[in-house]
């Protein structure tokens, strides 16, 4: 749950990237890699840095890398990657490695993809499965005439900063950002499929969240519910700046109230096929001392 935290805002900022790939990211190789084992005692947090050319992971798991590489341009999840080793959550690395000069950042999961099948002689396949679900839907009203998610005017194609840009108010995100800090999502210009993927999937991580709304559009979103203590270990997510200091009530909804009365929608249990990433073989990589 943590290491899927803090990979959110690297996803997020690739997946607005991941239009401007081209074949050669199929074929990304890093110039250089290190990959040591993590010292439990260092006490360090999982992080990871992505820039142009650049990749540098502290306590990452296998399962970690693996959503990462995997998950663009569409966010993986970690509950739709299936099959592996039994120390794929429990061995943890440190990752640093070193791209051509001026690779743009969609390459860079390519690269990392050439680089688990080098390192951890990994392979994969997808297929479909009957998973547990929860199916958002509309909560039997117009969801977008609640005060929490209503229709947006903001033109993100003429907005979009890459990257983010820093905040002047930790509390209030800039055009065509989601920000979710523990307890609260914020944003204007967000698709649902955005929400999804970059907000409630980070709340109600245990099963893959599937869309049936219907809602086509951007809206903006205001959203506040106590977080529980599993939340309150995420880092914020959205944009640099973000701030603890803008998180949801003490003495408010939980989330799943939140979502009902706040943006008159709501998370129905179910069942359904999806689509998985499933983990065919795995080794423990040669590492640097």
């Amino acid at each position: 749950m943590t290491a899927l935290a803090a990979f959110a805002a690297v996803m997020l900022a690739l997946v607005a990237r991941a239009d401007a790939q081209d074949a050669r990211a199929d074929e990304a190789r890093f110039e250089a890699a290190t990959i040591r084992i993590h010292e439990r005692s260092s006490g360090a947090e999982t992080t990871v840095r992505v820039a142009p050319g650049q990749f540098r992971a502290t306590n990452v798991s296998l399962r970690d890398l693996v959503e990462l590489g995997y998950g663009v341009p569409h966010p993986l999840g970690r509950v739709r990657i299936v099959g592996g080793p039994s120390w794929l959550d429990d061995q943890r690395f440190d990752v640093v490695a070193k791209a051509r000069d001026g690779s743009p950042a969609p390459e860079l999961p390519a690269a990392l993809r050439s680089l688990l099948t080098e390192r951890f002689q990994l392979s994969t396949h997808r297929e479909e499965r009957v998973l547990p679900i929860y199916a958002l839907m509309t909560a039997g009203d117009d969801a977008s005439s609640r005060p929490g998610l209503v229709r947006s005017s903001t033109d993100c194609a003429h907005v979009r900063s890459d990257p983010p840009p820093a905040l002047a108010d930790p509390a209030t995100p800039p055009p065509c950002v989601l920000m979710h800090t523990p307890g609260r999502l914020a944003g204007t210009g967000i698709t649902i499929s955005s929400l999804i993927s970059n907000g409630f999937s980070r709340v109600a991580d245990d099963r893959v969240i599937v869309d049936r709304t219907e809602l086509a559009g951007t809206f903006d979103v205001h959203l506040e519910w106590t977080p529980e203590q599993k939340e309150m270990r995420l880092p914020p997510l959205g944009t640099p700046g973000a701030s603890f200091a803008a998180v949801g009530p003490p003495d408010g909804p939980s989330f799943f109230t939140a979502l009902r009365e706040q943006a008159g929608l709501r998370l129905q249990p179910s069942t359904d096929s999806v689509d998985v990433l499933v983990i065919d073989r795995a080794d423990r990589p040669s590492v640097q001392p």
